[in-house]
């Protein structure tokens, strides 16, 4: 009587890219919901932060979006060509960088992401 040996590979790299995508996607809803509800977002009729919106480009790959033609400007307080900074924000504590900020407070906190996205999927 011979050893039989079942290879579930192929099942837990499957289960890994749904964990993967899942922590992704809990992720991105963190950075929109931090962008959404102010941080360091700059806010003076509040169109940017109603703009922002997850996006699921592929399995894997997200995006957070904001599609309002000023935004990169306020991200990174000046002009791309450097020709004008932004001084004054309209409300205090708010200012350049604010998505940035929003992906550091969210990627300080992926590994808690991983494993609650692993929970939802069984592991």
């Amino acid at each position: 009587m011979g050893t039989i040996i079942i290879d579930n590979t192929n099942k837990i790299l499957m289960n890994i890219d749904k964990v993967k995508d899942k922590a992704l996607s809990l992720a991105v809803g963190d950075i929109t919901t931090i962008v959404k509800t102010g941080g360091r977002t700059p806010r003076l009729t509040g169109r940017m932060m109603a703009a922002t919106r997850p996006n699921k480009v592929s399995q894997g790959h997200y995006q957070v979006i904001i599609p309002v033609v000023y935004a990169t400007y306020q991200e990174r307080g000046m002009r791309a060509d450097g020709s004008h900074r932004v001084r004054k924000y309209t409300t205090a504590g708010t200012g350049k960088g604010f998505l940035q900020a929003a992906l550091d407070t969210v990627g300080r906190n992926f590994n808690n992401l991983i494993r609650n996205a692993a929970r939802m999927e069984g592991f």
